[in-house]
């Protein structure tokens, strides 16, 4: 399986809004961070990577998000 690692920027669209997070991997372990929100180096779960198809979960709150 390819491994992803490095840190990546970007936003999320949220109504009326959009939300600059920043995702860290390193093999098949990341965080990601929401400074807005305060959220600050959340674990990811499942991260599967088949490029160019990215999914992981966030760990706190089990949403999940598609890249």
């Amino acid at each position: 399986m390819p491994k992803i690692t490095g840190n990546w920027e970007g936003t999320i669209e949220v109504p009326n809004q959009n939300l600059p997070i920043t995702v860290k991997f390193q093999g098949q372990e990341g965080a990601n961070s929401i400074p807005v929100q305060g959220i600050r180096d959340f674990p990811l779960s499942s991260i599967n990577f088949g490029d160019p198809s990215l999914h992981f979960e966030n760990e706190h709150s089990k949403s999940t998000a598609y890249f």
